[in-house]
């Protein structure tokens, strides 16, 4: 697994946290056009999406994205990508914070493979050209629930919500306190916060 990040990386593909920081200040001091940054939280059977807003501070629930079984064929990925590509397009994304879903130890399991399999087929079918940087994503499928369920949210929507919501938690872990310092990497901090839930 450990080559492939690497060979993702060195294709600039995947950012470092600090590279990323960078990417995201200098697209926020370009005043030109209103841009965002999304959350992605990747599974086999669909894409949690989310997006901040065009200052960076806050993260929104956006959809999630159905995916095609057998989820890692040509048409699949091509189809996944489709739909990647135009939320990007609708929402002039600058870059992406992908779920990176390490074990509770911290080393690489299975889901790890996943969402490294996603990726390099990104990069393979080549439509989806933004900067992504992997983010641990640790414990916020149970914060998502339990976010949802503080907000008195029925099951069946809960259902709907969860991936969404849960990209918007691994967002917002990113997006640094003050958007003016790309140095001040944001210390873990008490999460749903700066959740919007519409």
């Amino acid at each position: 697994m450990d080559r492939w990040i690497k060979l993702l990386k060195r294709q600039g593909r995947i950012k470092t946290k600090i590279e990323f920081l960078h990417h995201m200040n200098h697209h926020l001091k370009d005043q030109s056009r209103s841009t965002c940054v999304l959350g992605l939280d990747i599974a086999e059977t669909n894409i949690g999406v989310a997006f901040s807003d065009a200052t960076y501070s806050f993260a929104s629930p956006l959809k999630k994205l159905q995916r095609m079984r057998p989820t890692y064929r040509q048409d699949s990925m091509q189809n996944i990508s489709s739909k990647l590509q135009k939320v990007i397009a609708e929402q002039q994304a600058i870059g992406a914070v992908v779920g990176w879903p390490l074990m509770p130890d911290g080393s690489l399991g299975m889901q790890c493979g996943h969402v490294l399999a996603f990726l390099t087929g990104m990069h393979q079918i080549n439509e989806v050209q933004i900067p992504m940087v992997l983010w641990d994503e640790r414990g916020t499928s149970v914060d998502a629930r339990s976010f949802l369920w503080d907000a008195k949210t029925g099951k069946k929507r809960m259902k709907q919500m969860e991936d969404q919501v849960a990209a918007a938690l691994i967002l917002k872990d990113l997006l640094p306190e003050d958007t003016g310092d790309v140095y001040k990497l944001c210390a873990p901090h008490v999460r749903k916060q700066r959740i919007i839930l519409t």
